[in-house]
């Protein structure tokens, strides 16, 4: 006999219990729902996970706003239909990978999926050149 939904509801959360989780309900403004929603539909990834990987990565401290401050510039990057200053971008990357938990590579695919023009004005983004911005950036920030 198949098992009921409410039973398989209950096994899932003792399987949670057990492998020491916790239950967390949270109201969150429009604004995050939709980055949590966004990054959900990007990477496929729970939102259990993202909000996971987001709070472990606080301890990083690399805030979007010391690298903002510390790699300010002018320079813009210019796509098809994307305008992000240096600073935006490298925000992004750190994001991405500091706080998301994507990889180098994922981080070059998205990039290049938005054609968000490289920094070095390469003909595509590489795993490479995602690296050395998060590396500078992150090292920058650093106190």
């Amino acid at each position: 006999m198949a098992m009921s939904l409410k039973e398989r509801q209950r096994k899932w959360q003792e399987r949670q219990k057990v492998s020491g989780k916790k239950r967390l309900t949270v109201v969150v403004d429009p604004d995050a729902f939709s980055i949590l929603q966004r990054e959900k539909a990007s990477t496929g990834k729970s939102l259990s996970n993202i909000v996971s990987r987001a709070l472990l990565n606080i301890d990083k401290k690399v805030s979007g706003n010391d690298i903002a401050e510390s790699l300010r510039k002018s320079v813009e990057i210019v796509s098809d239909n994307k305008k992000l200053k240096t600073s935006q971008l490298i925000e992004r990357i750190v994001s991405l990978i500091g706080v998301v938990g994507l990889s180098a590579e994922e981080v070059a695919s998205r990039l290049n999926d938005e054609r968000i023009e490289p920094a070095d004005h390469a003909k595509a983004w590489s795993a490479n050149a995602v690296n050395e911005l998060y590396i500078r950036a992150t090292t920058a920030a650093s106190p």
